[in-house]
C-alpha cells in the first residue's frame, strides 16, 4: 500500500435494518488499498459478491483489482490477474455464477489499455472464457 489519497485502507461494513454496522470480514481477512472499493456486484444467487478494488500508483501507474467475496462468511478472495494485466474496469457474474471480468495492460488513456473478458476458473485462476 502507498500513500492513500482516501485516508488509508477502506474496510468493509455490513449494516443492519437498524443502522448497526458490524465489520463484513475480520480486518485482518479483508483484501485493502490505498482507495475506496467499488462497482461492487452480486451473484445471481446473492452467496457471492464482486467487486473492484483500485491501488492509487499515479498517472496511468494505477491499479484495479477484483475481489470476490463470500456474503455468508465474508471470506474474500482475490483471484490473479493474467500476465500483463493490470487493470479491471468491470466485473460480474454470469447466469450460472460464474465470475467475468474486463481488463487492460493500462488504466483507459494509457499505452496497453486494450481489454479483454476473462472469467474466473477453478480456485479463483484467471482463465479465458470457452
Amino acid at each position: 500500500m502507498g500513500v492513500s489519497a482516501s485516508g488509508g485502507p477502506q474496510l468493509l461494513y455490513r449494516v443492519d435494518a437498524e443502522g448497526r454496522a458490524v465489520p463484513f470480514a475480520p480486518a485482518a481477512g479483508q483484501v485493502t488499498s490505498n482507495a475506496e472499493p467499488g462497482r461492487f456486484v452480486f451473484s445471481p444467487d446473492g452467496t457471492r459478491a464482486g467487486f473492484l478494488l483500485p491501488g492509487l500508483g499515479g498517472y496511468c501507474a494505477d491499479l484495479e483489482t477484483v475481489v470476490l467475496a463470500n456474503v455468508a462468511t465474508g471470506a474474500e478472495t482475490h483471484p490473479a490477474m493474467p500476465t500483463g494485466m493490470g487493470w479491471a474496469d468491470a466485473v460480474w457474474f454470469g447466469p450460472t455464477g460464474i465470475p467475468y471480468a474486463s481488463m487492460a495492460a493500462a488504466p483507459p488513456g494509457c499505452v496497453g489499455g486494450s481489454r479483454r473478458v476473462v472469467a474466473s476458473g477453478p480456485a479463483g485462476q484467471a482463465r479465458r472464457p470457452a
